[in-house]
């Protein structure tokens, strides 16, 4: 965020269970500059609409977009829509996250801008 990067969720939650995490994290909502939830679509993922759709709200063409997924759909959406994929391998073994992501990584801790940046 300190950096300008603009940056926005995009999930298949609804809107309810966003407004939970919202209460219990408000610091969420100044992190972000655009929210895309299941609502928002007509296709879930592994369907790309749902990033596009972000990339349009941020004002970022898709293919300088990075995504950040830890499910195998959301993976495949992102590398369907035409954007850098950085896969989290928390919910699935890196082996298969590894398959579909630029770069994978065991958990958000300690990412930066640069390392984010190198991915081509």
């Amino acid at each position: 965020r300190e950096s300008g990067v603009p940056s926005a969720i995009v999930t298949s939650s609804d809107n309810v269970k966003m407004d939970l995490l919202f209460a219990r994290r408000p610091e969420l909502r100044g992190m972000i500059d655009a929210l895309v939830t299941g609502s928002m679509v007509t296709r879930s993922k592994p369907d790309p609409e749902g990033y596009l759709k972000g990339a349009g709200l941020i004002g970022v063409p898709i293919e300088r977009c990075y995504v950040f997924e830890d499910s195998m759909q959301g993976l495949q959406a992102g590398r369907s829509s035409g954007a850098k994929v950085i896969g989290i391998a928390t919910t699935n073994p890196r082996s298969k996250v590894e398959t579909i992501a630029d770069l994978t990584l065991d958990s958000m801790h300690g990412i930066s801008l640069a390392r984010i940046s190198a991915v081509r």
